[in-house]
């Protein structure tokens, strides 16, 4: 399996199995629930592409920075991160990645 789409499900948490997929390279997880990123997400080292839009996080785990091949990390643009800081997420991917 390579990729899952779990968008528009309500979710707010993820089962730990899902760190399991170790061949995953997209996961969608947006316009749910999620306070956080799951914990398991970060298992995720081959992921390339993390869609989190319209969740209500507000904070990324220092632990995604496990994901060195993460080419998108998409996010809402008016989110209000406390983590990493305001000046490192207008840089985007690229920046929150090499920062985390």
């Amino acid at each position: 399996l390579t990729g899952l789409k779990l968008q528009h499900n309500l979710l707010a948490a993820l089962p730990a199995a899902v760190g399991e997929l170790r061949h995953l390279r997209t996961l969608d997880l947006s316009h749910n629930r999620f306070h956080a990123v799951p914990p398991c997400v970060t298992l995720l080292v081959r992921l390339e592409h993390l869609l989190l839009y319209a969740n209500r996080i507000r904070e990324l785990p220092l632990l995604l920075g496990r994901l060195c091949r993460l080419r998108e990390l998409g996010l809402d643009r008016d989110l209000r991160l406390s983590t990493p800081p305001p000046h490192i997420v207008v840089g985007g991917t690229r920046a929150i990645v090499h920062w985390l």
